[in-house]
């Protein structure tokens, strides 16, 4: 089985004090960065439009995407118009500009994360730039909306926000919380006081130690909602499951068998895991490339081999993956498995909280 480079292999004595002194650079950068915003030295953008900001303290992973898809269905439910700014990671778009689902290379001009959104929420408007503080004040400039949701925010301190949302993956080891290149943290773990409301994602999955750890470090003297991530009943890629309502899609299969798993997330082994769980009687091959991958002819065409070679019946991919794969006419009969997320703790308190950001 081809699996992901392990994340907690032992590093050599020299390295890990090169790391070291790495992270305490990049975390005394980060430290200085927020120090300069709360001096006012750094100027922040205030837009009249509700903003909700939804982010990491480590670098993805944390199952970010599915909850940006909750918190839009629950606007949308209440009747609100609902703007989403991204990043467009590994994306062709540098200017702020709106995902357009028809254009045959949107996934390479706006990123995979968007366009998914975009065709999952085709009520709300999406748009994507480098900038995030630039991005949303165009979108607020050219469209109407009651509220914009900014994907992975919690660092973008220059936009001002109603709501900051921060997720945390308990699944992850506490050495993972410590400041890149030694762990994933893209600043120090006391950048958790600047959320409003945090959200404990993969509880499935999680560590005791990690949660130990969380609750020593204060994390859950905040308001908190806790979630596990499951899977939604799967779909044929020909059949695109971002437009086909949960409660109408139908398994596609289910026998025992091997299946090749292809994906390309920044926490492939989970999404991995989670298969494994939903269906004991199959056996799972996996096939990972770096998050936000755009697959290519022969990349297909290697797919398929594998899959021949490893004796597997299908190929089980992600919407994420999907929206870059349907492209490709070999893909057709390859399963779509859609990631969601349930509440386990306070889902009210949660729910409230979005209702009282945009008042």
């Amino acid at each position: 089985m081809t699996r992901a480079h392990s994340k907690e292999e032992p590093v050599p004595g020299q390295l890990f004090k090169w790391q070291s002194l790495a992270s305490w650079l990049f975390a005394q950068a980060s430290l200085g960065r927020l120090w300069a915003y709360r001096k006012q030295w750094l100027q922040t953008v205030r837009l009249k439009t509700p903003v909700i900001s939804l982010g990491n303290l480590t670098v993805g992973g944390t199952g970010k995407t599915p909850l940006v898809d909750l918190i839009v269905s629950a606007f949308e439910k209440s009747g609100k118009k609902v703007g989403i700014v991204s990043r467009a990671y590994k994306a062709d778009a540098i200017s702020p500009q709106q995902v357009d689902v028809k254009n045959p290379q949107a996934a390479k001009l706006f990123g995979d994360e968007p366009l998914w959104l975009a065709l999952k929420h085709p009520k709300a408007v999406v748009y994507v730039g480098t900038k995030k503080w630039r991005t949303a004040r165009v979108l607020e400039t050219l469209e109407k909306v009651d509220v914009i949701v900014v994907d992975d925010g919690f660092q973008h301190l220059r936009l001002f926000r109603k709501l900051n949302l921060l997720l945390i993956d308990l699944s992850q080891p506490v050495s993972q919380f410590e400041v890149v290149p030694r762990g994933r943290a893209r600043e120090p773990f006391s950048g958790f006081s600047r959320a409003d409301f945090i959200l404990f994602t993969k509880s499935q999955s999680k560590r005791l130690e990690t949660e130990k750890w969380l609750k020593d470090q204060g994390a859950f003297t905040k308001p908190y909602a806790v979630l596990r991530q499951e899977l939604a009943p799967l779909q044929r890629i020909q059949n695109p499951p971002s437009q086909v309502p949960d409660s109408q899609r139908a398994e596609p299969f289910y026998k025992r068998g091997r299946y090749l798993v292809v994906c390309a997330l920044a926490d492939p082994d989970s999404f991995l895991r989670l298969l494994q769980k939903s269906f004991p009687d199959c056996e799972f091959e996996s096939l990972f490339f770096a998050d936000h991958y755009l697959y290519t002819e022969r990349d297909i065409k290697n797919i398929e081999r594998k899959r021949i070679f490893k004796h597997c019946e299908s190929i089980i991919v992600t919407e994420k993956d999907e929206v870059k794969l349907k492209q490709f006419a070999q893909c057709a009969t390859w399963i779509v498995a859609p990631l969601r997320v349930q509440f386990e703790e306070r889902e009210k308190e949660f729910y409230e909280c979005l209702d009282h950001a945009i008042g």
